[in-house]
């Protein structure tokens, strides 16, 4: 059986004054961006004015932060609902470490044949194939023609039709 991997989801409602909301979740966020309780990551933050005033932030923090960063959004105002939703990450933890293995041994193998000659398969055709002469206009039938056709054809899978009469 897997380990379980939760990830918690923690909803709080905090009861303040309208014009207390704004610096609340300034400083929220400020000990937040600063660490102030452990790592954090500030992921939304929204304010709204007006006769129904409410402003709301979503961090994403680690297990010790939690509770420091609720008082502190929780100063001097009063705790309406809380709620705390828990998610089993294990199987997408364990499915993303396949994927990476897998991605990382392709890697190793693209970079193998990236280093390989691959039967004298180079990058540059030109770098194997002689000049050709300059009365040769370099088609099928010359010899620059015939020695490109035989390292592609060492190189890949290839068709080659010869039409009769062609010149060698």
């Amino acid at each position: 059986a897997e380990r379980a991997m939760l990830a918690y989801e923690h909803d709080v409602q905090i009861r303040l004054d309208a014009e207390r909301i704004p610096a609340q979740v300034q400083a929220l966020r400020k000990d937040c961006e600063t660490s102030k309780f452990g790592a954090c990551l500030v992921l939304q933050v929204s304010q709204s004015g007006g006769r129904y005033a409410q402003g709301s932030i979503t961090v994403r923090a680690e297990p010790k932060a939690i509770e420091p960063l609720i008082a502190s959004a929780g100063k001097g105002g009063e705790f309406g609902d809380r709620s705390t939703r828990a998610e089993d990450l294990a199987v997408a933890v364990r499915d993303n470490t396949l994927l990476q293995d897998r991605l990382r041994k392709q890697h190793a193998r693209l970079l193998e044949f990236q280093g390989a000659d691959l039967a004298g398969c180079g990058r540059d055709v030109h770098s194997w194939v002689p000049p050709s002469p300059p009365t040769s206009l370099g088609g099928p039938g010359s010899l620059r023609g015939q020695l490109l056709l035989r390292r592609r054809s060492s190189c890949a899978a290839t068709t080659a039709r010869i039409p009769s009469g062609a010149s060698g």
